[in-house]
């Protein structure tokens, strides 16, 4: 009763928690370990409609859009947040970025949504829809609701929508029945963009270093024109008038314009997602790909009704002096990204640290979404690999190894890395539940063979009498450390043979440490993860910054006072992106260079949010 009450305490007011350590959380990646299963499983409608909790929690639906050749990437987001159940918004984020050209487009915009409006995988406000068709394989998604970035944009799924397990949520409490605290993430890893982007108010908008400005004087106006239209042919001079947009004007955002509050509460830093006003960058944790096509102008006929339709929903442009339009084709289509999230509690409870990857080539996608909980749910690790081709997944992998190599200590504190390494190890998405666990089982057997010398396998017990041995790594206050805590069941009792191999399993430290694997281990199914059948690597050189953000300057200021509260929260979001420094390497097929997002998150120190954290460090995988 009273680790429950600390729970639910410490989620409403948003303070460091308690150790509560491992049996503390119930993750997907922990259940699908523990029932020897496919990790793969397609989704159907239900999984794709807003869940919708009446407690704290932030749901998100992210398209992102990449276009190997041209360097453009981007997403548009939906974001609906609830604060304790008694302050609910919306809001609508987007973002475009050149990475062949950083210093000339770097877009980001944040429109908090009005009157908004969810009908299962439906969403609508003033201004803007995301409809999901009939055969569960295409959304439109269309916004006016800021004018300096409207979009009609069709994202038409290739390989099938997956999840993690039967249930892809991870529980935070005691109860996954009564949980207080949840993660979810759906996913489809490969998807065909279409439709169309506008853009205007660029010097106002846009992040591009010395792209900013402080000159509003007409006079300025012949440069600004050269500046973009040198480097985007979709970039053109359009007809103005003196009156103002009749739709919604007071909703325009721009950086020099007065800020829309997201009034997202501490949920904006969610699901890896963070919402951020029209003067910062978005933050999304779950990463961002995927681009566009530039196209001509905007004033061409489209014959097609939805075309027609679109161009109806769109504003009229003859307020705005300049116009960037992009454009995807069914001929030229961008490649795209889908995840829905929704987290169920504080974002420095669930998580200290993500790290995301999303990658486009011209024949394989891949996405990974990794966090590690902080202490009190004993620095958990939950991994998430998908690996999918144009008409399949090929694997979803649990067992997978991220590295930061290269790093080194910035100005904020934390090691950035230069470089990552990414090893995705898993199960053929086509092998069934019974041969994934026939498959794991003889996996054990094998590591203990290799690992103890004539050592029994784990069905071959010595005698019928079986005991249960429980060995704990004592901290340095001498008392038994639960986060280490060894349990090996069903091991038969000591034999009177002094020669008995399992006398000597039971004698040597290492074999206990292959049955902790072997036994209820939430990190490992305890075998040699070489061995398993499917194996894919990422490698990728962190060479273009997007935005290093400071995710405490983009949250209301009662969050900011919690949270800062906290020793050791500093949360910051490190993005990476470019289409040439990004590599995928397909265990049997060629490697491939593709278009590569990377995010890199730190959110609380290790060991410093908690008062009583020992002096021993936990290992830490990166």
């Amino acid at each position: 009763m009273l680790r429950w009450l600390q729970g639910g305490l410490s989620t409403l007011t948003g303070i460091a928690e308690p150790e509560y350590g491992k049996d503390y959380i119930s993750s997907c990646t922990q259940r699908v370990r523990q029932k020897k299963e496919q990790p793969f499983k397609p989704i159907d409608k239900s999984d794709l409609n807003w869940l919708r909790p009446n407690h704290t929690n932030v749901e998100t639906v992210t398209f992102y859009f990449s276009e190997l050749e041209s360097g453009i990437v981007g997403f548009a987001q939906i974001i609906h947040s609830n604060v304790i159940g008694l302050h609910i918004t919306a809001q609508f984020t987007f973002r475009i970025f050149d990475c062949n050209n950083p210093d000339k487009l770097n877009i980001w915009t944040s429109t908090k949504l009005e009157n908004f409006v969810i009908d299962g995988a439906n969403f609508y406000a003033d201004d803007l829809s995301l409809e999901l068709n009939e055969e569960l394989n295409q959304y439109h998604f269309k916004s006016s609701v800021n004018k300096n970035s409207e979009i009609s944009l069709y994202c038409t799924r290739l390989a099938p929508g997956c999840k993690l397990g039967d249930d892809p949520m991870t529980y935070f409490g005691d109860n996954i029945e009564e949980p207080w605290g949840t993660m979810r993430h759906i996913f489809w890893p490969r998807n065909h963009i279409t439709g169309k982007i506008i853009l205007r108010n660029l010097d106002d908008t846009n992040k591009a270093k010395g792209n900013k400005s402080n000159n509003t004087d007409n006079d300025d106006n012949s440069s600004n024109f050269s500046k973009y239209s040198s480097n985007y042919s979709s970039f053109s001079k359009i007809k103005t008038n003196s009156t103002s947009n009749s739709k919604n004007p007071s909703r325009n955002v721009s950086a020099n314009a007065s800020r829309v509050p997201t009034n997202t509460a501490d949920q904006d830093l969610v699901a890896g997602n963070v919402s951020q006003d029209q003067s910062q960058i978005d933050i999304d944790i779950n990463g961002t790909q995927d681009g566009i096509e530039q196209q001509g102008d905007e004033d061409e006929d489209d014959e097609d009704e939805d075309d027609e339709d679109d161009d109806e929903y769109m504003s009229e442009s003859e307020d705005y002096e300049y116009e960037l339009v992009f454009e995807f084709t069914d001929e030229n289509p961008a490649m795209s990204l889908f995840i829905m999230a929704c987290q169920g509690m504080k974002p420095h409870h669930a998580a200290r640290s993500w790290n995301f990857l999303s990658f486009h080539a011209k024949k394989n996608s891949c996405v990974y979404m990794e966090f590690t909980t902080p202490r009190s749910y004993a620095n958990t690790v939950v991994s998430i690999g998908i690996i999918a081709n144009n008409d399949e997944i090929l694997s979803m992998t649990i067992d997978n190894k991220y590295n930061h190599l290269n790093a080194s200590i910035d100005d904020i504190g934390w090691s950035v890395p230069k470089n990552i390494q990414l090893e995705f190890n898993g199960f053929p998405s086509n092998m069934t539940d019974s041969e994934v666990a026939d498959a794991i089982t003889k996996l054990q057997n094998d590591y203990i063979k290799s690992s103890t010398p004539s050592s029994p396998t784990i069905d071959t017990p010595t005698n019928s009498h079986t005991t249960e041995i429980i060995s704990h790594r004592k901290s340095k206050n001498n008392k038994p450390n639960d986060e280490n805590e060894i349990t090996i069941t069903n091991v038969p009792k000591k034999s009177t043979n002094e020669n008995s191999p399992i006398d000597s399993i039971l004698s040597n430290e290492n074999s206990l440490q292959i049955h902790k694997n072997l036994s209820n281990d939430k990190d490992s199914y305890g075998i040699n993860i070489s061995k398993l059948p499917f194996k894919a690597k990422v490698d990728a050189n962190l060479v273009t910054m997007v935005e290093r953000v400071d995710v405490m300057n983009e949250i209301p200021q009662f969050v900011k006072n919690i949270v800062s509260g906290v020793v050791g929260t500093k949360p910051y979001i490190y993005q990476f992106s470019d289409n040439k420094n990004f590599y995928l390497q397909v265990e049997g097929q060629e490697k491939e260079v593709g278009f590569g997002w990377a995010e890199v998150t730190f959110i609380s120190e290790i060991d410093a949010i908690l008062e009583n954290a020992t002096d021993d460090k936990d290992e830490v995988r990166h």
